[in-house]
């Protein structure tokens, strides 16, 4: 099991979570398994997402999926501030 931990810095968390919401099929195609939204306490414009994947290549096909950076652009996501890191059971 792979799980990417992203951090994200938004304009707008509603258009955000609109957008993060109407992506769950893709995040499914992928093979997602199980998806965690958190926003930071204090600072409504950031989130940290955590998405379980079967495996790093299901988990970095998701990640460079075009149609995943074209949501980002449409959900208000700061340039750069998509930060994601892999992550494996200990």
């Amino acid at each position: 099991m792979t799980t990417l931990l992203i951090h994200y810095t938004v304009a707008d968390p509603e258009v955000f979570r609109a957008e993060f919401d109407a992506f769950e099929a893709t995040r499914r195609a992928h093979g997602a398994t199980a998806t965690r939204l958190l926003r930071a306490e204090g600072d409504p414009a950031r989130f940290v997402v955590l998405i379980d994947f079967p495996g790093h290549d299901a988990a970095h096909a998701f990640e460079t999926d075009p149609a995943r950076a074209a949501a980002l652009q449409r959900a208000g996501v700061a340039g750069g501030s998509d930060r994601v890191e892999y992550l494996t059971p200990a």
